[in-house]
């Protein structure tokens, strides 16, 4: 693996700002969800900057032999509405580092060279006024043997509307309980809802993040297939959560909930399961249940 090259922050932010304010700019892959291209269609000492246009939900890009750079708009359909969004680099990502553009200066989120567990990690942003952009700059200019080498850039990004809860890290910031309202709308909203016992959890420095090995009695939605099922009748699924948010393994049952993004699962509300029937009991008898809850009320409170 070749070694992280040290920069000044300021003066790789002045750097690249300018030289994204003084290059020339091609607009690419508008409307688009996924975007593939290659370094090699462009002039070697070229300094243009391709401009990537997403307006969905969820998607690709794939850059091959890195040249100057890319500058990737992001918007959540054509609503104008703010969200968050999350990307994620592939394990053999290589060739290039990828900044975000916030406050008309570029933070440094992805280098190039980072170890394979770590570019897993997702780093995730707000938008302003309906968008965010990325800046992908290709790394230094490389000369002899090394130029020949294939180096891809591989990015999936996701984005989310700011109504849903626990999208990414940034969501984490007090890693708190779920009030009833949000108990309430996360078990009738969320990619999967279980009823569970927490086997494990497991802590990952490199990815800053926790994972629990659940053994599921009851799997209430999923949309994807993160739960499945032994030969005795139990699912067994992964659920990651932030490092930071100390999670523990607890005795008993839990009504887990949480959304699937990049194809795993994450951790929303995790109500102990016993309290949580009583608020869906609550919930159902004043009319303030947003959805039917007569799996959770007629089930047992199995310790």
């Amino acid at each position: 693996m070749r070694p992280l090259r040290a920069a000044s922050p300021a003066a790789t932010t002045l750097l690249l700002w300018t030289f994204w304010l003084g290059a020339s700019a091609t607009r690419y892959s508008e409307d688009q969800c996924d975007w593939a291209g290659s370094g090699l269609t462009q002039q070697q000492q070229s300094k243009s900057v391709q401009q990537v246009y997403f307006r969905c939900v969820e998607g690709t890009l794939e850059w091959k032999y890195p040249r100057g750079a890319l500058r990737i708009v992001l918007e959540h359909g054509t609503s104008g509405r703010d969200f968050k969004g999350c990307v994620q680099a592939d394990r053999t990502f290589s060739g290039a580092n990828v900044y975000l553009e916030e406050d008309e200066k570029l933070k440094l989120i992805i280098q190039d060279g980072e170890s394979a567990d770590n570019l897993e990690r997702l780093r995730c942003f707000s938008s302003k006024d309906g968008r965010t952009a990325l800046y992908v700059e290709a790394a230094a200019h490389l000369t002899g043997a090394e130029a020949v080498v294939k180096r891809v850039v591989t990015l999936k990004y996701e984005l989310q509307l700011v109504t849903h809860r626990h999208f990414g890290e940034d969501d984490f910031k007090e890693c708190r309980p779920c009030n009833d309202t949000e108990l309430l709308t996360a078990f009738c909203s969320s990619d999967f809802v279980v009823k569970a016992r927490i086997k494990s959890v497991t802590n990952n420095a490199d990815t800053k993040e926790s994972t629990l090995e659940l053994s599921a009695s009851q799997v209430l939605r999923q949309k994807e297939t993160i739960f499945a099922a032994n030969s005795h009748g139990h699912h067994h699924g992964l659920v990651r959560t932030p490092l930071k948010c100390g999670v523990q393994r607890g005795e008993g049952q839990f009504l887990i909930t949480g959304s699937i993004h990049f194809g795993k699962a994450r951790l929303g509300c995790a109500p102990r399961f016993k309290e949580f029937k009583k608020l869906a009991e609550y919930a159902t008898r004043t009319g303030r249940n947003m959805c039917n809850m007569e799996e959770v009320i007629s089930g047992k409170d199995d310790l």
